[in-house]
Parts: C-alpha cells; sequence; structure tokens
C-alpha cells in the first residue's frame, strides 16, 4: 500500500492526492476481502475489521503527512481527521470482510486452518518484502544523491517526522523523506514481528533472532539518522552495507519460523556431503559479503575506473560461489 502510494507521488509522475487516496482505501478494501474470504463461520466482518483497522493504523506513517495538509487547507483537524480514518478504514474492512466471507460460502480454507506459528511465519515473509521495498527506497536516495536533502534528524526541518506536510515533500525531499517514514514502517513490522514471537514461540533460539532482528532494524535508524547530523560517507556506506545485512539475516529469521524447519525436515544427506555444504556456504557467504563492500566503496566513495573493475571482475567470484 505505502509503495504503490510512493510510486505516484514520485518526482515527475506526482499523481493528485486523490489518486493516492484511492489507491490506499482500494488496497484496504482488498484486504479486508482477503481476511473475510479466509475466515471460517460468520466472523468475515471482523476479521475485515481488524484487518482495516491494523493497517490503517499503520498506515498512519504516511497518510498523516497528507492530513496535514488537509487541515492547512482548512479541513478537519488533526485530532478529528485520525480518529476519522480509522473509524472509516475499520467499516470499510468489516463491509468487504463480509462480503468476502459471503462469496467464500465462510468454508475452511488452508489459510483459516493454520496455528499462530504459521500465521507468524506468513509475518515474516511479509518483513522480508517490506525490507526489500526499503532497499529499493534506499537506493533510490543514494543513485540521487539525496541522503541530505532533509537536513536534521529524527526530526524533519524541525517539524514532527510523521506531521511534515506532504506538499513540503518534492524532489529530493520526497525521496528522502519517503525513506525515512519507510523505514519506520519497517521498524513497526519487525516490532511486532517480535513480540508475536516471544507470544506463540517457545524456542529459545527464534526469541533470540527475534531480539535481534528487533535491534538491528534499531540500530539501521539510528545509523541512517546519524548519517544525517554528521553527514558521514563513511556511515553512509556501512548503512548501505548493513542494510543489506539485516535483509539477509530477517530471511534466515523467516526460514527458522516456517513450519519445515520447526518440523525439522532435511535432506536425506550423508555426513561428507553435510560437511561441504556448510564449507561451501560459509564460503559463498563470505564472497558475497565482499563483493558487497566493494559495491558499496565503488559507489559511496565515487571509485575509479580501477574500483569500478575491480567490482566487476569480482562479481564473477559471487556469480560462481552461487
Amino acid at each position: 500500500m505505502f509503495l504503490l502510494a510512493y510510486l505516484l507521488r514520485l518526482p515527475g509522475v506526482e499523481a493528485p492526492g486523490w489518486v493516492a487516496g484511492a489507491v490506499i482505501v482500494a488496497a484496504l478494501a482488498a484486504g479486508g476481502f482477503a481476511a473475510g474470504r479466509t475466515t471460517v463461520g460468520a466472523t468475515g466482518a471482523l476479521s475485515g475489521a481488524a484487518t482495516g483497522l491494523v493497517a490503517s493504523t499503520a498506515s498512519l506513517i504516511a497518510v498523516a503527512s497528507a492530513l496535514v495538509d488537509a487541515a492547512h487547507a482548512g479541513g478537519p483537524s488533526l485530532a478529528v481527521a485520525i480518529p476519522g480514518w480509522l473509524v472509516f478504514s475499520t467499516a470499510l474492512g468489516a463491509a468487504t470482510g463480509a462480503l468476502g466471507n459471503a462469496l467464500g460460502g465462510g468454508a475452511p480454507s488452508s489459510a483459516a486452518r493454520r496455528d499462530a506459528r504459521d500465521a507468524l511465519a506468513l509475518l515474516a515473509r511479509v518483513a522480508c518484502a517490506a525490507v526489500v521495498g526499503l532497499l529499493v527506497l534506499g537506493g533510490a536516495v543514494t543513485s540521487t544523491e539525496q541522503g541530505l536533502a532533509v537536513p536534521d534528524w529524527p526530526t524533519s526541518f524541525g517539524a514532527n517526522m510523521f506531521l511534515l506536510p506532504l506538499s513540503r515533500m518534492t524532489g529530493g525531499v520526497y525521496l528522502e523523506h519517503a525513506h525515512r517514514l519507510y523505514g519506520a514502517l519497517v521498524g513497526l513490522i519487525t516490532l511486532t514481528l517480535t513480540v508475536w514471537t516471544f507470544l506463540v514461540d517457545r524456542r529459545t533460539s527464534a526469541r533470540i533472532l527475534a531480539a535481534l532482528a528487533l535491534a538491528l532494524v534499531v540500530g539501521q535508524g539510528v545509523m541512517g539518522g546519524l548519517r544525517v547530523t554528521h553527514a558521514s560517507t563513511l556511515l553512509a556506506a556501512a548503512h548501505g552495507l548493513t542494510a543489506q545485512l539485516f535483509f539477509a539475516f530477517m530471511c534466515l529469521f523467516a526460514a527458522t519460523l516456517s513450519s519445515s524447519w520447526r518440523r525439522g525436515e532435511t535432506l536425506a544427506v550423508d555426513a561428507r556431503t553435510r560437511s561441504l555444504d556448510r564449507r561451501l556456504t560459509l564460503a559463498a557467504w563470505i564472497t558475497l559479503l565482499v563483493q558487497i563492500a566493494l559495491g558499496v566503496v565503488a559507489r559511496h566513495y565515487d571509485a575509479n575506473i580501477h574500483g569500478i573493475i575491480t567490482h566487476a571482475a569480482f562479481s564473477v567470484a559471487a556469480l560462481t560461489m552461487i
């Protein structure tokens, strides 16, 4: 939902606000409908309402900026607009959820029969997909050299980061500020994933990984902020490198939460083959890390032709290991 609205407001596209709003509302309706379709019994409206409430609350990270503009233009104040948005989204989710449940016949589905840990594993995969979006947005900021378009942090031009008017988000400011907002959304998803893991998964290993995921996403956010306040190229390079390591870590975390991992499903291989696989995996991991580091250096330090050729040549080794 966030990414769709982001694309519609990109410099050069800048679709009218009502178009982005319609896309967000359509996404909320689709979410409520899907929740109703996968609900057993006549509780589709309740599931849809919950979906609408949760999604609209999370979307406030982006929607609040538009509501601020509306308030400045003589529309409802934030004290009215924010509760109104939440009520509207909950009602929309309830209506579309009931419709989805009715069309689905309330029949049990594989999604409805999943236990809480399967739902947790699904959220982990969603978190991984969200991090991919964050990498893309961060790459856009770096490619356009707009990392300092908003000169302060955690505020934005002295204002609450989440309440910066949408009308002020133009050009490079839009790219950098949208990256910040989406980073906050990824942080919220990771926090939810961590809390849910502690609630439904009793494995110590899963809880340790959950705590590490939360620590890493907080660290990434702080590092990104310090990169602004200190205008440090070194911090910018480290931020880009650790962002990709964070994505790899989240993929590992998602794998450990999967049902096949919990059941201990493994391929039938002998000890010698397993040992070789582990060595090759470690070698591939190190090779990819070096390749990413070379790319970060070439990108952030305006590498000469030697640096670029080194990065390109080493990619052969990385591809071979994969």
